[in-house]
């Protein structure tokens, strides 16, 4: 015997109320602003209330880019290279990598969050908030080299597609520190 939806049986609570309504008034907003047939289908719609999901937002919590960080961590054990700590909360910025005996710190930076000459495709919705935050990004992407720099510590950034495509630019890095250490 096949159950009846649970939806249809469940009244509607207050929390699923507002959101109800929410729809209602944005259905509205773009009926309004786009008088002309199915062209609300181009506005992406979200599932929470601006307040919502600024709170789901809020809550994430970066965590860097592993799998790049571990492949490039494979690389340096595999080179030999020893005494480095990961994200040392000690040094400002808190490179990827850190050579304390030698002062080095190694950041791989992510092709997308920091605006990689090559790889970066600027997302064409909310384009102006994304030029905001690469802009950021990389302006204190400068200001950490500087402050590092101006500590007596080498600052070494990699691209995350050089760790990835194992190019030049990875191996002269791995000498780099080999010859470092």
């Amino acid at each position: 015997m096949a159950q009846a939806c649970q939806h249809a049986t469940t009244p509607l609570g207050s929390a699923d109320e507002a959101e109800h309504k929410f729809r209602a008034r944005i259905s509205l907003t773009l009926a309004t602003h786009y008088p002309w047939p199915n062209r609300t289908d181009v506005i992406s719609m979200d599932v929470f209330t601006k307040v919502k999901r600024s709170s789901v937002m809020a809550a994430i919590r970066p965590r860097g880019n592993r799998s790049t960080e571990r492949t490039f961590a494979a690389f340096l054990r595999s080179a030999g290279l020893r005494g480095w700590t990961l994200h040392s909360a000690e040094i400002v910025g808190r490179p990827d990598f850190f050579f304390a005996k030698e002062q080095i710190a190694v950041f791989v930076d992510g092709c997308f969050w920091h605006g990689c000459p090559k790889c970066y495709k600027a997302p064409r919705q909310n384009a102006k908030f994304w030029a905001t935050k690469i802009g950021r990004n990389r302006r204190r992407d400068r200001t950490v080299g500087r402050l590092l720099k101006r500590d007596g510590v080498r600052v070494v950034r990699i691209w995350e597609h050089d760790v990835e495509r194992r190019t030049r630019r990875l191996k002269h890095t791995l000498a780099l520190l080999h010859a470092a250490t």
